[in-house]
């Protein structure tokens, strides 16, 4: 039991540091650009919203089985991930007024959904039927973990140009937000 909640832990991790698929590492990235490490609670409420959100659908895939079109998922994937670097854009550069991150837990809990979903075909295939639960935990473990790193590297670099160079703060973040929403882009288009 220790062993496969060890090695789904692993797997976990590497699935959110996958060179290969950086959806998450670009989600993750946007969703911390407008933040710092004082807003450290709310940084670890969005990335464990996100985790459950991932290993609910792979749950309830698991055990329920429901059909599931993977080519809508793999192109919803980057959308979610452009759809939040065009948000940091506009707010950020005074585009949009409003609170835009008054939603942000239920959108951080959907788009968690829609990244579990893309990841559930595979993850059913390696998962082991005689402790799917422990696999799943150890999976949820493994998410958490690398991702409060990639959030918490973003936010200490945040921070660092903060206090270097507080002026270029925006720049940072609108040219970062850009990159990553090019990127996201590419990976649409790839898709379709």
């Amino acid at each position: 039991m220790l062993e496969t909640f060890l090695f789904f832990i692993k797997f976990g991790y590497y699935h959110v540091l996958d060179f290969d698929g950086l959806d998450h590492f670009y989600f993750l990235v946007v969703m911390t650009l407008p933040f710092s490490l004082d807003q450290w609670k709310q940084l670890i409420k969005w990335v464990t919203l996100f985790t459950i959100g991932h290993c609910f659908t792979l749950f309830i895939n698991h055990y329920f089985k429901f059909k599931i079109d993977y080519y809508l998922i793999e192109i919803l994937i980057p959308i979610t991930i452009t759809f939040s670097c065009i948000t940091v854009l506009l707010k950020f550069n005074g585009f949009w007024k409003q609170d835009v991150f008054k939603h942000v837990n239920f959108l951080t809990l959907f788009f968690g959904l829609i990244h579990g979903l893309g990841f559930g075909r595979y993850f059913n295939q390696i998962i082991q039927k005689d402790s799917s639960f422990i696999s799943l935990l150890g999976f949820a473990f493994g998410i958490e973990f690398a991702q409060l790193i990639i959030v918490s590297i973003v936010a200490i670099i945040n921070v660092l140009i903060i206090k270097a160079f507080s002026e270029k703060f925006n720049l940072w973040l609108s040219g970062s937000s850009l990159i990553i929403l090019v990127l996201s882009l590419k990976m649409v288009f790839e898709r379709l």
